[in-house]
């Protein structure tokens, strides 16, 4: 297990990787650790398979999502660095590296959250990514077929060095796929929504206190089960465990609660 022997925020997703019709835990090491990523069996609690996806020294921690890229049937890894701009995509059948590159420049040292989703319907899964802090908050939508810049925008004010999280998905069931952004640490909690092919602003909201500087960490999701796509939101550290749910275009609340003690300062990731 590649988390032994550090005590660090830990970021999951999910997705059934041995094929037994239930959905495993993918986590990757937060700020602080190597960057490990281990493949988890919801059933049994086994780790299935684990590795670093980027160099062992490297302790900035890995942002991380999951989608069959390569088409083979079996879920894929889409990595990228709490620190550096590369983002590297593995094989989930084998661990190996499919592909690599650097979403901003090379000697950005920020790092990138990553989201996937097929946008313009080729087949081919596109990416998304958004510049980690010490960098404008730079968000990109790149063709998975040639790597091609599809859009890009700023999210928040050129001025805010925060960085920005990413999520992508058809929220509100209505047919198109949307760009979803949560400010860093350092402004207010907005989270945004955008039209992916233009970079348009489609809607805004505070998800948390007007007050809050820790930072909004975001996912697309059917948070309350009635098959309708919504927008979920984790506060930031200083934040407590503090996750929402939103509609959309509504934007009102489904549901929130602490998902551990209300009072734990290193916030909480969402997916």
């Amino acid at each position: 297990m590649p988390f032994s022997g550090f005590s660090v925020a830990i970021k999951v997703v999910s997705g059934d990787f041995n094929n037994d019709g239930f959905a495993d835990v993918v986590a990757a090491a937060g700020p602080g650790g190597q960057p490990a990523i281990a493949i988890i069996d919801s059933q049994t609690g086994a780790t299935i398979k684990s590795f670093f996806a980027f160099d062992p020294s490297f302790t900035g921690g890995v942002f991380i999502t999951v989608q069959d890229i390569n088409g083979d049937g079996i879920l894929d890894i889409i990595a990228g660095p709490g620190g550096g701009p590369e983002v590297r995509i593995f094989n989930g059948a084998n661990l190996n590296l499919l592909r690599s590159f650097f979403a901003y420049a090379d000697d950005f040292t920020g790092g990138v959250s990553v989201a996937s989703i097929d946008f313009n319907n080729d087949g081919i899964l596109d990416l998304v990514t958004g510049a980690g802090p010490g960098g404008a908050p730079h968000v990109k939508v790149f063709d998975g077929a040639t790597n091609a810049i599809i859009s890009q925008w700023y999210a928040y004010p050129a001025s805010f060095t925060g960085g920005v999280f990413v999520a992508v998905g058809d929220i509100g069931n209505d047919g198109t796929f949307e760009v979803i952004t949560g400010a860093g640490q350092g402004g207010a909690p907005i989270v945004a929504v955008w039209d992916p092919f233009t970079g348009a602003l489609l809607s805004q909201f505070m998800a948390y206190a007007e007050d809050f500087t820790g930072g909004v960490r975001v996912a697309v999701n059917d948070g309350n089960g009635d098959g309708v796509a919504d927008i979920l939101t984790g506060a930031g550290p200083s934040g407590g465990p503090h996750v929402k749910a939103f509609s959309f275009p509504a934007l009102d609340i489904l549901f929130q609660f602490y998902s551990g003690e209300s009072t734990d300062p290193g916030g909480v990731f969402v997916s």
